[in-house]
């Protein structure tokens, strides 16, 4: 994990758990250390004790760590043909990407989904397996979602431009 990738997470967590302090990683040991306030040692005057907890980080366990991760990527990196993106985590820990277009997806189109896959992997981990899927489903064919889906394009039937889809 990289320096700008660690504290990035470090304050991802910091925002998403009450009570953190402070984050460090032991690197020996590849744990994320994450030192909050033991409840009830907070008195006006008194130093806050701490308690640690520890999290592995040798690999990415939660599917909330790839929704946030895919979220983030998909930032200016939508095409306007892409349907739908939706990940899979195997027993084995590899990651499983399928982005999914309306007709077959075009050199620029797989470039912009390839560069969403390298940086959710930069932000999980460097050591991740991954496979990514380029499937071409055209509208209006049901979307096929893997088990955590993080985009799918708006094709309900009362907006305007629902009647573009499909169409080149």
């Amino acid at each position: 994990m990289n320096v700008q990738c660690f504290l990035a997470a470090c304050c991802d967590i910091a925002r998403g758990v009450s009570g953190l302090s402070w984050v460090a990683l032991d690197f020996p040991s590849d744990n994320l250390l994450c030192l909050s306030e033991r409840p009830g040692s907070a008195r006006s005057g008194h130093h806050h004790l701490f308690e640690p907890s520890v999290m592995q980080t040798t690999a990415f366990s939660a599917e909330s760590e790839v929704r946030l991760a895919a979220q983030r990527a998909l930032l200016d990196e939508i095409p306007p043909r892409l349907r739908s993106v939706s990940f899979d985590i195997d027993d084995g820990g590899q990651l499983r990407g399928r982005f999914e277009f309306d007709g077959d997806p075009t050199e620029e189109e797989r470039e912009c989904a390839s560069v969403v896959m390298t940086n959710i992997l930069a932000a999980l981990s460097p050591t991740v397996s991954f496979s990514e899927d380029f499937v071409s489903n055209p509208f209006p064919q049901r979307r096929n979602f893997l088990p955590i889906p993080v985009y799918a394009r708006n094709e309900d039937a009362w907006n305007s431009w629902t009647s573009s889809y499909g169409s080149k």
